[in-house]
């Protein structure tokens, strides 16, 4: 019996002293793992934490070190499964939740370590240390998953083309560097080379040969350059015929040195489709060119731009002889803009011109000199269907014409500038009599109130936006007349005009009818005008300058910018220096 009991005494001293040696190598070889892991030494790591583990078996922090090692080895899978492992055994610990969710973020599942983050916020307790860290990597997850989404993987072909079709071609051309699927659909999309726009920007030839290659010619609508010599703009309109571009549109040089026989020559088989034509401040190409070669290849052209053009080729006859011994036949054009300053034009030649525009709805005309009635005679014969004129010249002149055509012109939109001051008597007042006129802009004008008065009886019921600049002897009594026929009027300039005054101001027929109003450098002006406005129009006005009116005091124009708005009031003064 003593015998017994003390064998039974032994077996349990032998167990205590295995567990205890048992304890005392696992430590040892958990504290090798750790040593190996901190010198990078990751396979040793890996294989001292797995003998570990054999003898502390689902030990969390062991799984959670082999699953770290793992994770350096580039092993997911095996990392992934240690932290699997954690959650099971301890699934109230944030340890084994962090680790799968880091090694699916690895992976680029984002959304498998969405789910990850979403089950260790239900069951890790709040107050674990870890609890913030979780949120954390739970916001980075999400934010990679709405980074991640590519677009051009998901979208329909038709919608992908929508939305580039609303960039410009410079933004384009930076959306092809974002990643390859956005760099395969722009090469592929026909629309991404319909507009060639290198206007402002300093090219090479070899630059447009890359990108007509890349849009094959035929899918080239618009072509657009600027400031580009001889030497460039021979590679481009080479470029333009070998590739083909028969159905470009709209081609634009401007401030450009086109080579003259090559420039005609690629009108001639390429713009056939050519709609619009920009030549504005090009050198090289001059204004019988455009009639004697230009509108003939270009026989869909709807709108044409030649200011300041000039040509390189010497006339062996003057403007007239040309423009007379040419035969006339219509065109389609709808705009028209001209500078004639530099040539000598005849009123016959000025109509012989017009009578090729008989669709002509838009004309911009800069000349030196101008019969204004007979000029108003010749769009009647020539242009009945114009609505909109813009007129710059140097010097006026009228001369007594005969009877004007049955139908009068529906004149809408009315520009006229003169470089010098100009008596407004020498205008016709049939130019101005349209009750259709939406539009009506003067400057550098005098005498001009007489004209407004008859303006007025007539009615000017359409009329929307009036300038009227540096009309100088418009009296009060002319303007408040003249505004008082205008009830649609939304836009009003009138600038240095001694007839401005507070009583104008104070005499619009309508409240809220000013959209915005400009009466800068006006001397007579003061602050109870200003009020009276803007209680008259404070509901409708967008702007209201006021610069160099003087009279106008600082806390008038407090006041109207506390009324209206800082953005909507714009009052500067400009000191002269001497």
């Amino acid at each position: 019996m003593y015998k017994r009991k003390q064998t039974g005494s032994s077996e349990s001293a032998t167990q205590k002293k295995s567990k205890s040696e048992v304890d005392e190598m696992w430590h040892k070889v958990f504290s090798d793992a750790q040593e190996a892991y901190k010198q990078s030494k990751f396979e040793e790591a890996t294989a001292l934490f797995t003998r570990a583990l054999g003898m502390q078996p689902d030990q969390v922090t062991m799984l959670d070190c082999r699953a770290a090692c793992f994770e350096k080895l580039k092993d997911y899978a095996s990392a992934l499964r240690d932290a699997k492992r954690t959650i099971t055994v301890a699934p109230r610990d944030a340890r084994g939740y962090l680790r799968a969710g880091k090694i699916l973020s690895l992976q680029k599942k984002f959304k498998g370590a969405m789910k990850a983050y979403d089950l260790a916020l239900e069951r890790v307790d709040r107050e674990d240390k870890r609890y913030g860290l979780i949120e954390t990597m739970k916001k980075s997850a999400e934010r990679a998953v709405a980074v991640g989404i590519d677009f051009m993987m998901v979208l329909p072909y038709d919608i992908k083309a929508m939305i580039f079709s609303y960039l410009s071609f410079d933004r384009r051309v930076q959306c092809m560097a974002v990643c390859k699927s956005w760099h395969a659909f722009a090469l592929s999309w026909s629309g991404m080379w319909r507009e060639l726009d290198f206007e402002n920007k300093k090219i090479s030839g070899q630059i447009v040969k890359r990108y007509m290659t890349y849009a094959q010619g035929r899918h080239v609508r618009r072509l657009t350059l600027s400031d580009a010599e001889q030497g460039l703009m021979e590679k481009v309109l080479k470029l333009v015929i070998s590739e083909d571009c028969q159905y470009l549109e709209r081609l634009e040089l401007k401030a450009c040195h086109p080579p003259h026989a090559l420039f005609l020559r690629t009108l001639r088989l390429m713009g056939k489709n050519l709609v619009d034509l920009n030549l504005d401040d090009t050198w090289g190409i001059g204004i019988h060119d455009i009639f004697d070669h230009v509108l003939k290849y270009c026989t869909k052209l709807k709108r044409l731009s030649i200011l300041k053009i000039q040509s390189v080729i010497e006339e062996d006859r003057g403007f007239d002889e040309r423009v007379e011994a040419r035969s006339v036949y219509k065109t389609d054009v709808i705009e028209l803009r001209m500078n004639l300053e530099s040539e000598q034009v005849s009123d016959s030649s000025l109509f012989k011109l017009l009578s090729y525009f008989p669709k002509l709805r838009l004309l911009q005309l800069t000349m030196r000199t101008m019969d204004i009635n007979r000029f108003y005679h010749a769009l009647h014969v020539h242009c009945p269907k114009l609505e909109s004129v813009i007129l710059s010249f140097h010097h006026l002149n009228s001369s007594p014409v005969a009877a004007f055509h049955p139908i009068q012109l529906c004149l809408r939109h009315i520009h006229l500038r003169t470089v010098s001051l100009t008596s407004a008597s020498l205008i016709e007042h049939n130019f101005l009599s349209s009750n259709s006129l939406q539009t009506i802009a003067i400057a550098n004008h005098t005498g001009l109130g007489p004209l407004l008065s008859k303006m007025a009886l007539v009615g000017l019921n359409e009329l929307q936006t009036l300038y009227l600049t540096s009309t100088l002897d418009l009296d009060q009594q002319d303007l408040i007349t003249l505004l008082s026929a205008c009830p649609k009027l939304e836009d009003l300039k009138i600038t240095q005009s001694q007839g401005m005054t507070d009583a104008v101001l104070a005499s619009f027929p309508n409240r809220n009818q000013l959209k915005r109003l400009d009466v800068s450098q006006s001397r007579h002006l003061t602050g109870l005008g200003l009020k009276k406005v803007v209680e008259s129009q404070r509901g409708s006005l967008q702007k209201l300058v006021i610069n160099n009116c003087h009279r106008i005091q600082a806390d008038a124009v407090a006041w109207a910018i506390e009324q209206l708005g800082r953005r909507v009031v714009e009052c500067r003064h400009t000191v002269n220096k001497r």
